[in-house]
Formats: C-alpha cells, structure tokens, sequence
C-alpha cells in the first residue's frame, strides 16, 4: 500500500508499533511459523527476484523476502516504528485528521487508512488452571524466538 500511495503522489507516513517490517509475521515469531501458500507480493518484479527455498516457506524466509522488497522499495524511510497510534479524530476547522500515537505525539494528516492489525491481536481462552501454572507459557503473537509453545498470559 505504502508504495502504492507513494506512486500515486501521495506524502506517506506509517506509524507502526513493532520495530521492524514483518506486520503479523514480526509478531507471530514461533520457531515453526510457516505459510499455508504460495506467498508473494502483488508486484511480479519483487517476487521474480527472490526465489524462496520452499513452496511454502517458514516464517524466517518471509521475513528475508521482506528485506529484500525493502532494499528495492526504500519502505522504512516513511515509517516510524515502535510507535502505536492511541487515537484519532477529524477536526472540522482544519479539514485534517488529528492522529495521536505513543512516540510522536499528535501528527496532522489529510486522509488517514487504518491498518489495525487484527490478525495479531493476542486472545486467550479460559484456560482452567492457566493462573495457577507455574511453567513458561507463551501466544504465537509474543513469542520469543527461542521457544516453540503456543500460549500466553
């Protein structure tokens, strides 16, 4: 979208709150993380241009993929990470949109797209007994690279 809206002549900023590129596949970091398809962007040029290791590749070799669109598209220069937006609203009297986020206080924009990343949105089951557990438990969303468990609290 970011290179979209730039080639459409479009002053572009991003405010995404993990610290890298990677949306769901930066926080969904188990050690077996893998696509269930054949996984490419919508430009043939970027995906001609690197050739995966497998059919349906680990979450790793996405995560080189990309880097390597991000070496060819330049995205991290129009996007502050480890910053959340915390709030928006229109104001009427400057016809902008007033985006309040963690690091960078309240920024004016003339449109705002909202990417609210749903799809790493950390949910529990109750889990009778999970308070009382005393062992390591972790979420697919926040867990740490080294650990191959399923669950957090």
């Amino acid at each position: 979208m970011l290179n979209t809206l730039r080639s459409n002549g479009f002053r572009v900023k991003i405010f995404e709150s993990a610290a890298d590129l990677g949306g769901t596949w930066y926080w969904n970091n188990y050690s077996v993380a893998r696509t269930d398809s054949e996984y490419q962007f919508s430009y043939p040029t970027l995906f001609n241009s690197f050739e995966y290791t497998e059919r349906f590749p680990g979450r790793d070799e996405v995560l080189q993929y990309f880097g390597a669109v991000e070496e060819k598209l330049q995205l991290k220069k129009d996007i502050v990470f480890n910053n959340t937006v915390t709030g928006a609203k229109f104001n009427d009297e400057l016809n902008l949109w007033e985006v309040k986020s963690t690091n960078t206080g309240t920024t004016l924009a003339r449109h705002l797209l909202l990417c609210i990343g749903f799809a790493v949105k950390s949910y529990l089951l109750e889990i009778k007994g999970l308070k009382r557990f005393q062992g390591e438990v972790y979420h697919p969303a926040n867990s740490p690279l080294d650990k191959n468990v399923l669950i957090t609290d």
